[in-house]
């Protein structure tokens, strides 16, 4: 179903009778808010819902998009469905009656990759995230790997096919709204991150953001605490895309149990 909750957050929601978890999926940038029905069957499997929230400014949702807003997405929807606040079908206008979630895992692809490694800075509750083929932020992309996109690539499918789907603030450069995060960053300090259980997934043909960046991000949270719970994974031949996200799904909820 399509709900919305918060300061006008939108979001597709599947629910299965009985379960008491909930992952959290936001997707990747730019792009088109897709259905998840694949997405939602792999989680039921293992008694998972799904909700995949739209960004605030994007899509559906109302407000402005930029970096601290996509982290506001992210904190509004973990809050809503932690502390049971309200919720309404869109098409009914009719308030849920929520289940009580007592996990909630956050899983976030490509350009949510950044989001989700800052969230616990903003909430320490959060135990556990997940990253497919994750963007931590636009240093020397596509400068280090051929091929690997560029910012100049990027914002060229922004502008010639998605540049309705967002809304920037007056005056705000959509450059610094999709990719300038300056400090919001999540590798400008990662200490915020040593007693989260993390789990990187990547294909090795990723023409958008080459794997290693994944690699090393995990390189980096072993440096600074070597006993914590960081999981990377690779899988030779997947790209940037469905496949390798269906992929890295099942194997990190195969993983975890």
């Amino acid at each position: 179903m399509i709900i919305k909750y918060a300061k006008w957050l939108v979001a597709q929601y599947y629910q299965t009778p009985g379960t008491t978890k909930l992952a959290i999926l936001l997707s990747g940038a730019p792009g088109m808010p897709w259905l998840s029905e694949d997405d939602a069957a792999i989680f039921a499997q293992w008694w998972f819902d799904l909700i995949r929230p739209d960004y605030y400014g994007y899509a559906r949702s109302d407000g402005f998009f930029s970096p601290k807003d996509c982290i506001q997405t992210a904190y509004d929807t973990i809050q809503t469905f932690r502390q049971m606040l309200p919720v309404f079908d869109c098409y009914g206008n009719i308030e849920l009656l929520l289940p009580y979630y007592d996990e909630i895992v956050i899983i976030w692809t490509s350009f949510g990759g950044r989001v989700a490694a800052m969230m616990p800075k903003f909430d320490p509750t959060i135990s556990e995230i997940v990253l497919l083929y994750p963007w931590f932020g636009e240093d020397n992309m596509g400068m280090i790997w051929y091929p690997e996109e560029s910012d100049e690539d990027f914002l060229r499918q922004y502008t010639i096919l998605y540049r309705h789907m967002y809304r920037f603030a007056d005056e705000v450069d959509p450059f610094d709204a999709l990719v300038n995060i300056g400090n919001f960053s999540p590798l400008l300090d990662l200490t915020h991150l040593q007693n989260t259980k993390i789990f990187v997934w990547h294909g090795t043909a990723d023409d958008c953001i080459r794997y290693g960046r994944s690699k090393d991000f995990v390189d980096q949270l072993l440096a600074i605490n070597p006993e914590g719970e960081y999981k990377y994974a690779e899988y030779y031949g997947l790209d940037h895309g469905h496949l390798c996200k269906q992929v890295g799904l099942k194997w990190r909820l195969h993983w975890r149990k």
